[in-house]
C-alpha cells in the first residue's frame, strides 16, 4: 500500500489525538514514549525497483523528539550510537558508529 506524506502525518496525528496526549497552544503533543516507521518504496517508474530488488527502507523514529533512530534494509535494522538496542523491532541491531542528535551552534 502506498502512503502519502498527508496520510502519513494524518496517521500520526491521529494517534496522538486517539492516546488522549493533549494538546500545547491548540497543536498535538507527541506521546512520551514510542516509535513509529515510516517505509520507503521505490517508485515502480524510478528504475530504482530493478536495481534495488529489496525494495524497501524502514526508518525507525522517536515520538518524543521525532528522531530517526535507527533505520533497516534487507530485514537488517542498523541503530544510531545513542539509539538503545531494546526499541529495536525484533531486538536485533548492528550499532553504527554514528550518533545522532542536536547540535547547538553560536
Amino acid at each position: 500500500m502506498t502512503h502519502t506524506y498527508a496520510s502519513v502525518t494524518g496517521s500520526i496525528l491521529k494517534r496522538i489525538r486517539e492516546g488522549g496526549h493533549g494538546e500545547f497552544h491548540g497543536k498535538p503533543v507527541c506521546p512520551p514514549d514510542g516509535q513509529f516507521q515510516i517505509v520507503l518504496y521505490p517508485g515502480s517508474n524510478s528504475g530504482l525497483a530493478v536495481e534495488y530488488m529489496y525494495g524497501k527502507v524502514r526508518l525507525l523514529f522517536s515520538y518524543p523528539n521525532l528522531y530517526l533512530e535507527a533505520f533497516s534494509s534487507t530485514e537488517v535494522w542498523y541503530r544510531f550510537r545513542n539509539t538503545p538496542a531494546d526499541i529495536i523491532p525484533g531486538g536485533v541491531s548492528e550499532p553504527l558508529h554514528l550518533s545522532l542528535g542536536t547540535t547547538i551552534v553560536g
